[in-house]
């Protein structure tokens, strides 16, 4: 995905095809974010609503709206998907209905950067990094903000979680690590990391590897 290319398509390193937006395809060519879900369905979140591929691009419409930008897509551990939108809403779609959540008092237009979840014993829990800090909603379904001092208000770009149920969160202000239990651990280039701005993470959860993509380069959590 692009930020205003469309879609390109690579395979052993060659471009094979590109996908721009078109009527009745792809919405636009400012491309958010991309999932390949459980049932191996490819969406597409873009500026102009979501699509998904099904030997052509369909327009998906959310709760409703076909046209709203979809910032962040992602599937849940029992298999919704969520959609963080542009004007400040959560759709969660479980197949055959959507439901909304909504943060338009807490974060406004277009704050939402990412979303990672995490197990929990009743259930699961869902991170969301936001350019208000980071938003945390339970099994209640209610949309929070997480209240550690050090997270308060700051720029996040990224989440994950790894198996071990830490949550990792890319900021400008370095990496931070929220464990299940115990204090936040902050990273930044005073600990090594190449740069302060973390704009993705990548975990590997066969060998259990992070790495970190800054202003300053990659830098793999050793």
């Amino acid at each position: 995905g692009t930020a205003n290319g469309g879609i390109s398509v690579f395979k052993n390193h060659q471009k094979i095809r590109e996908f721009r937006m078109e009527p009745g395809g792809l919405p636009g060519n400012s491309i958010n974010s991309l999932l390949v879900s459980s049932n191996n369905r490819i969406w597409a979140a873009t500026d102009h609503g979501l699509a998904y591929w099904n030997d052509r691009w369909q327009r998906f419409p959310v709760d409703g709206d076909a046209d709203e930008g979809v910032r962040f897509i992602a599937e849940d551990p029992v298999g919704n998907m969520w959609c963080l939108r542009s004007g400040g809403r959560i759709s969660i779609w479980d197949g055959a209905n959507w439901r909304s959540i909504s943060g338009d008092s807490l974060l406004g237009s277009r704050a939402f950067n990412g979303l990672a979840f995490r197990r929990e014993a009743d259930g699961f829990s869902a991170w969301i990094a936001s350019d208000q800090g980071v938003f945390k909603i339970e099994s209640d379904g209610v949309l929070q903000r997480f209240k550690a001092a050090e997270l308060n208000r700051i720029r996040t770009l990224c989440v994950i979680v790894d198996k071990n149920r830490n949550v990792w969160i890319g900021t400008d202000k370095g990496v931070f690590c929220l464990p299940p239990f115990g204090n936040v651990v902050n990273y930044s280039s005073r600990d090594g990391l190449a740069g302060d701005t973390v704009f993705a993470i990548y975990y590997s959860a066969a060998d259990e590897r992070l790495w970190f993509a800054t202003s300053e380069g990659a830098s793999e959590l050793l």
